[in-house]
């Protein structure tokens, strides 16, 4: 459900003129580089939630990935951050609660002309947070599966490489990590409710949605 979640979210944060590419949870791919003589080396990187193995595969697998570079304006990705809790039981239909990391990646150089940029980040952020939660809840009017959506911003995580701890960055792409580059992460709880109404018709070879 996460992934159904993740595009949802994308949705209420909408467009902006510092959004470049923007995923939905995000998929963690590992490919094999050959080196010298008879070496390999893995490499695991994060690519959009749409991308098929065939595209990861493909020599043009950078339409696709979600590797800092120069070339982007900004990155925006999600990632689980813990298991699906069902927190209650109802008439109508089950309550979950999700945590998600938002991971957000900029390039200030290609955001702003403005002398200054080293607000940008902090601007950003605070503009991502008031997206997601400027109502009190919402419904899923994209997947038209969750009712009753309430985001929280449980936590932002302490800025340092780490963040991106789980993919294989080479010298040459951490050096997006350094200055004037900036990043950060919103580590969100998010509930919500799967309607019966909206699974109950569900068939698997004429599948019908109803909310």
């Amino acid at each position: 459900m996460n992934k159904q979640l993740s595009i949802l979210l994308v949705g209420t944060i909408g467009s902006a003129n510092y959004l470049d590419r923007v995923s939905g949870l995000a998929q963690v791919v590992t490919t094999i580089i050959p080196g010298e003589g008879d070496t390999t080396t893995q490499k695991k990187f994060p690519v959009t939630s749409f991308t098929t193995a065939e595209q990861c595969s493909g020599k043009t697998h950078e339409l696709y990935d979600l590797i800092p570079d120069s070339s982007k304006k900004s990155l925006l990705y999600f990632e689980e951050n813990g298991p699906i809790n069902i927190i209650e039981k109802k008439t109508a239909g089950n309550i979950y609660q999700s945590r998600l990391r938002l991971i957000c990646w900029l390039n200030p150089n290609r955001i702003s002309n403005a002398s200054n940029k080293d607000n940008i980040g902090v601007a950003v952020m605070n503009d991502i947070i008031k997206r997601l939660t400027a109502q009190s809840y919402f419904h899923d009017t994209i997947n038209r599966l969750f009712a009753s959506v309430v985001v929280k911003v449980e936590t932002i995580p302490e800025k340092n490489p780490n963040l991106f701890s789980k993919y294989d960055y080479s010298e040459k792409e951490t050096q997006f990590l350094m200055h004037p580059f900036d990043y950060f992460g919103l580590d969100l709880s998010v509930q919500y409710m799967v309607p019966y109404a909206c699974i109950n018709n569900f068939s698997p070879t004429a599948p019908t949605t109803v909310c």
